[in-house]
């Protein structure tokens, strides 16, 4: 088994839709932004299966922490 951590940050943006940028009549270009740190297993031995946990934190908007598992790719 390798164990790997990462650091990774995360900028999108939402174009005028107001459901994902949590703001009324949104037209222009909204930024959002997440950073965070994160752990891989891969399992060699088992065709190179990995998982995944990541702790991200939002910066803009701030929405506080959340956590993430995941089975599969890399990143």
């Amino acid at each position: 088994v390798a164990v790997q951590g990462c650091v990774f940050n995360d900028i999108g943006s939402a174009w005028g839709d107001s459901t994902l940028t949590g703001e009324p009549n949104t037209k222009n270009i909204n930024f959002l932004w997440s950073t965070g740190l994160g752990l891989r297993a891969n399992f060699l031995h088992f065709a190179g299966a990995i998982l995944r946990i990541d702790l991200a934190r939002t910066v803009h908007p701030d929405e506080g922490l959340g956590l993430s598992f995941g089975v599969g790719q890399f990143f």
